[in-house]
């Protein structure tokens, strides 16, 4: 059984048991801290205001996807990743979604006004993209954690507690590889686990009901 093959029947099993228990959250109109409500609920809500993307474009990206994407830094990525670094700006900076787009958690959003928070992002942003093209031949070494770190305004100094304390418990974005089980051996697993491939092959359709709370 080759490795895609795998990771088809192992999708199928998890979708299953996802289904079977699962409950639909709907989402507060709430600004505060909430980050994983608020960007469930405004990615969600996101593809209503999409434009429909060119029949002959067999990979459409943000730019023609989402209506006032302009940045070009943003406007090449998919859909899927533009959505995600949507919402690893907001966190990055400490904020939510409703910081920059109106209404955003609620049914009154409004994704394609330029509110002057949008502008300041746009600037922001093709800063990062300059200074990475330009030190780091394009990688992303430079993003808007480096500087942020959750705030709003960064820090431009080092408070004297933090210099005479503990040193600095970052760590480098660097995954370093683990000795362990093979992916092929851990799917293997999961499927039989699951009762075998022949019966997750099986699976052709299924069900689910829930309640939005």
């Amino acid at each position: 059984m080759n490795l895609s093959l795998r990771l088809t029947l192992a999708a199928t099993g998890m979708a299953v048991i996802g289904l079977t228990g699962a409950k639909l959250l709907g989402q507060a109109d709430t600004k505060g801290k909430a980050a994983t409500q608020g960007k469930a609920a405004t990615q969600s809500k996101a593809p209503a205001d999409a434009k429909a993307a060119p029949a002959t474009s067999g990979k459409p990206t943000a730019g023609e996807v989402f209506k006032n994407v302009t940045t070009p830094t943003l406007k090449v990525l998919s859909p899927d990743d533009f959505i995600l670094t949507m919402g690893l700006i907001a966190d990055n900076l400490g904020l939510d979604c409703a910081d920059c787009h109106p209404g955003a958690g609620s049914d009154k959003v409004d994704w394609v006004i330029d509110t002057p928070q949008k502008k300041t992002a746009r600037k922001m942003i093709e800063m990062v993209g300059a200074i990475n093209k330009t030190n780091f031949a394009g990688v992303q070494m430079v993003t808007c954690w480096t500087c942020h770190h959750g705030r709003d305004i960064p820090a431009t100094t080092v408070a004297l507690d933090s210099v005479y304390s503990n040193p600095n418990s970052e760590r480098d974005d660097i995954v370093k590889p683990q000795a362990g089980q093979s992916a092929t051996a851990i799917l293997d697993k999961y499927i039989a686990a699951m009762g075998g491939a022949q019966r997750l092959a099986a699976i052709t359709s299924y069900v689910a009901t829930g309640k939005s709370v």
